[in-house]
């Protein structure tokens, strides 16, 4: 069964292009995430700038909600799955990076790496689907609501990121040059795609 979302059902689009669009959504993010991970955008933007475009390209999806037309509504997807590749690389990267950095003891990042999927990806998760439902439900403010907020919490983070993240390149002996790096990104797509059709 495929899950479908309020704003799309809010719209009473047929079913066939909810599903496009969350294939479309899922295949963006596996490409996007085997080309972020093996160092394409991460070379070329640097952490603290992937971050930034992460935020960027997270609030234009949100804002593509908005509209009624489908190409827009697809654009959005594309967008919302560049931006969930970059949410898994940029921010562990740049922590990695700035912790090795400061010269911390290693076990310290562990420690993090655990509170953060404890707190970031549970109980964050929680507390922003309840939110969500109190802006659709109880505030009727529309389906659309929670993408709206969503955004201005984006806006505060990408702020908080420009006024207080330093500039780092993470570890300079795991660099390669930039084509190098694209073509181990182009193997791993490829493969991916294979293996997912399979």
């Amino acid at each position: 069964m495929v899950r479908k979302s309020l704003p799309y059902l809010s719209r009473k689009e047929p079913e066939s292009k909810v599903e496009i669009k969350d294939q479309i959504s899922k295949k963006t993010t596996l490409e996007e995430q085997e080309f972020v991970k093996n160092g394409v955008v991460k070379e070329k933007e640097k952490e603290k700038r992937a971050s930034i475009t992460y935020c960027i390209t997270y609030i234009l999806s949100c804002i593509t909600k908005h509209s009624p037309q489908y190409r827009i509504l697809m654009v959005g997807r594309i967008l919302g799955g560049i931006a969930t590749s970059l949410l898994f690389s940029a921010f562990e990267s740049w922590l990695v990076a700035e912790h090795n950095k400061r010269g911390f003891e290693q076990q310290w990042l562990s420690i993090t790496f655990s509170k953060a999927i404890f707190l970031g990806n549970g109980l964050v998760s929680i507390l922003v689907g309840l939110f969500g439902n109190l802006l659709v439900g109880s505030l009727a403010m529309g389906p659309i609501a929670p993408f709206d907020a969503a955004s201005i919490f984006l806006a505060n983070g990408m702020a908080i990121i420009i006024s207080s993240w330093t500039k780092n390149y993470g570890d300079s002996s795991e660099r390669k040059d930039l084509m190098t790096q694209f073509r181990g990104a182009v193997v791993a797509i490829a493969s991916g795609s294979i293996s997912a059709s399979d």
